[in-house]
């Protein structure tokens, strides 16, 4: 069922848009021309005019001149009638023709500060750093200015089809949307040449695993190599009160994925990596035509995810590997020489271990193997970009993103 508050909210909306259109529009009939218009149709004289109306005929002057300002409901009800429109439309003209300039800006800016709280979580980009104040003019200005809009309200009203790798803790929703849309601007802006092989990427999901152990440089030659397939990868660090790990979209035709430094942990970075190009090679055809709604369809999605989670967890330790590794998982050199042997980073088999624990209620897992799982930050300090600090643009961002991209890997750690 429609919410009533909602819909009442979305038709002063529109009601103040279409004001502002009148008033920019110079050819638009006054109120006064359309009173006059409507008193000649019937053949009435001014005092007949103001009878029908049941006003004063010093009061019908004024309405005619413009000199009163703010008619009440009751006048505004028999305008109504006497010229046969609604009485939005009569307050739509009445606002146009005689709102003084100041009162609409006022007006206008309750409009805008509303867009904003009801699209933003004002308190958390502040702290985040997006923001320096809590001046509405300021942050519109900030919004505008990062997102390259032409206008506030265009914030929201582009799409995207996403899968979400998520954590098991609640999403604000509004913080999550600040960051599909950055994440979606810098894809629309990267626009990768390279046209999407989608068997160059199974082949390089294969060869993934080698790159774990590389820990400073092997992330961004597999984002590298992925990017000369077609298939765009970012890594931003995580927003507060967002769980997402990372997100696989579809911009310009073509799979983009976000991968969030959620946890700050490095073996998870991977996971999440093979999780999202799981997504790309089983569920492309469902990316190509999902819409993007933040609440409703989650569940549909989820039913993926197990797919990619196997996906990942192979590519990186078949499980005949992984279980046979956990009945030594407390001998640190047998652990160590057993992920050089399969080339992998030793921290991928004790987060590996850890998260079937928890998966099993039992959360110990996490703290006791804890001084095993390598932090996030071990990986180039060209990757876990927070554009929306420091005044940066997602321009300029995603520019520089597509420069490091471009560029040919290096191997070497």
């Amino acid at each position: 069922m429609e919410d009533p508050k909602k819909t009442s909210m979305d038709n002063s909306s529109a009601l103040m848009d279409e004001v502002l259109k009148l008033l920019v529009t110079t050819d638009s009939p006054s109120l006064a021309s359309l009173i006059e218009s409507r008193r000649n149709e019937l053949g009435l004289s001014t005092k007949g005019a103001s009878e029908v109306l049941g006003i004063p005929r010093s009061s019908y002057d004024r309405l005619i001149t413009g000199a009163l300002q703010k008619p009440d409901v009751l006048t505004a009800l028999k305008l109504a009638h006497f010229l046969d429109v609604s009485v939005e439309e009569v307050i739509k003209m009445f606002a146009a023709s005689v709102m003084p300039t100041d009162d609409f800006k006022s007006v206008e800016r309750v409009k805008e500060a509303s867009f904003i709280i009801k699209n933003f979580d004002v308190a958390r980009l502040r702290k985040i750093g997006f923001i320096e104040s809590i001046d509405y003019g300021h942050i519109s200005a900030r919004i505008i200015q990062y997102f390259g809009l032409n206008s506030l309200y265009e914030y929201g009203t582009e799409s995207a089809a996403v899968l979400f790798s998520r954590a098991k803790t609640n999403v604000e929703d509004k913080m999550m949307s600040f960051w599909i849309m950055s994440a979606y601007k810098q894809f629309k802006r990267i626009d990768n040449p390279n046209p999407f092989d989608s068997d160059r990427v199974e082949k390089l999901s294969t060869q993934i695993q080698q790159f774990t152990r590389k820990e400073k440089t092997g992330l961004l030659t597999v984002m590298r190599a992925l990017y000369n397939a077609g298939v765009t990868v970012i890594t931003q660090k995580s927003l507060p009160n967002t769980s997402v790990q990372g997100g696989t979209f579809i911009v310009n035709k073509k799979p983009c994925i976000v991968i969030t430094d959620h946890f700050k942990s490095y073996p998870l970075l991977w996971l999440t990596l093979l999780h999202e190009l799981g997504h790309v090679i089983f569920h492309l055809d469902k990316l190509a035509v999902l819409k993007y709604h933040i609440t409703d369809g989650i569940e549909d999605l989820m039913l993926m995810e197990p797919q990619a989670d196997r996906f990942a967890r192979q590519m990186l330790l078949p499980t005949r590997k992984f279980e046979y590794i956990k009945n030594y998982i407390n001998i640190e050199s047998f652990v160590a020489s057993y992920a050089e042997q399969n080339g992998i980073h030793s921290s991928i088999i004790y987060y590996m271990h850890a998260k079937e624990l928890s998966d099993q209620n039992d959360k110990t897992g996490f703290q006791y193997y804890n001084r095993f799982l390598t932090k996030s930050d071990v990986c180039s300090d060209q990757l876990h970009k927070a554009p929306w600090i420091n005044n940066s643009l997602l321009v300029e961002e995603a520019d520089k993103v597509k420069e490091l991209l471009a560029t040919n890997s290096q191997s070497s750690n």
